[in-house]
């Protein structure tokens, strides 16, 4: 019921962050398809959706640990705008939530900007890596992987890094 009770609450850019099970899916097409004509931005659900085919189709990004035919049956009084956790993260109302194709960043508005900025360092070096690996580098000559590797061996703690 709370998704149903989040749902009913959101409006234009929210995303819903659900607390699902493990045994029924809390989320699929007509929940999505309402999602969208409210404007909702995303889905993000710590359990099980249903009908992923035809939520791969739609215009509205959903992440769930996977997927079960059955529904959630709707037995108890829906919570709404507390904090819950997804996976080890604790999400509090009002965070923001942005992910792509290989998972999620949750933050506050205060901690966005250096997410954002370490994401900028990390897309900065992984294309000057395609650029030396397209000129014919190997993917080791920009690594500290040998010296890693042998650190691990000799038992000390290392950290494999790109130069």
């Amino acid at each position: 019921m709370s998704m149903f009770a989040g749902l009913q609450q959101s409006g234009p850019g929210d995303v819903l962050v659900v607390a699902g099970n493990s045994e029924h899916a809390v989320a699929g097409e007509l929940f999505a398809t309402e999602a969208l004509r409210r404007g909702v931005a995303g889905i993000v659900i710590d359990g099980l959706c249903r009908d992923s085919r035809t939520l791969a189709g739609l215009d509205l990004p959903v992440y769930a640990r996977g997927v079960a035919p059955t529904a959630c049956p709707a037995r108890s009084l829906p919570v709404v705008q507390v904090p819950i956790r997804i996976g080890a993260v604790e999400v509090q109302p009002g965070d923001l939530v942005l992910g792509d194709d290989d998972g999620l960043v949750v933050a506050t508005e205060n901690e966005l900007q250096a997410v954002l900025d370490v994401a900028e360092v990390i897309q900065r070096r992984e294309e000057a890596l395609r650029a030396a690996i397209a000129a014919g580098s190997s993917l080791f000559d920009s690594t500290n992987y040998d010296e890693h590797v042998a650190a691990l061996r000799a038992g000390r703690d290392s950290k494999l890094t790109f130069l």
